[in-house]
C-alpha cells in the first residue's frame, strides 16, 4: 500500500500549472494519436508527394 500511495502524494505535490501543463500533453497525445489511427496515412509517402 505505501507503494502504491508515493506516485499519488507526488502527484498532489504538483502545482496547478504544472497539473495544467501535463492534462494538455496527455490531451494532445490523445489527440494526435486518435487522428493517427483514424487516417492511418503513411506518413512517408506524404513526404515523397511534396
Amino acid at each position: 500500500n505505501e507503494e502504491r500511495r508515493r506516485p499519488v502524494l507526488e502527484l498532489a505535490s504538483l502545482d496547478w500549472n504544472q497539473w495544467h501543463l501535463i492534462a494538455k500533453q496527455i490531451e494532445q497525445e490523445r489527440e494526435v494519436a486518435s487522428f493517427v489511427s483514424r487516417h492511418k496515412f503513411d506518413v512517408n509517402s506524404k513526404w515523397r508527394e511534396t
